[in-house]
């Protein structure tokens, strides 16, 4: 709601518990010191397009975290 009213596109959801969990339309992935990080998944939309990403990532030995974050 707070995205739509400052006339945002997209917004970073948390889940209920004030985590990072996706955004509205997308799948959120940030990448820190090399390693990519992603939600736990318990709050987000996990379709082919997350999962994917997760597993190249795995493939061709990313780090990959899916985890709680602030």
């Amino acid at each position: 709601m707070q995205a739509l009213q400052a006339g945002a596109d997209e917004a970073l959801m948390l889940d209920i518990h004030g985590f990072v969990s996706t955004c509205n339309a997308t799948n959120f992935f940030m990448i820190k010191k090399n390693e990519v990080w992603t939600s736990t998944g318990q709050y987000c939309m996990n379709g082919i397009t997350r999962g994917k990403v997760i597993e190249v990532c795995r493939q061709h030995g990313i780090v990959v975290y899916e985890k709680t974050f602030r």
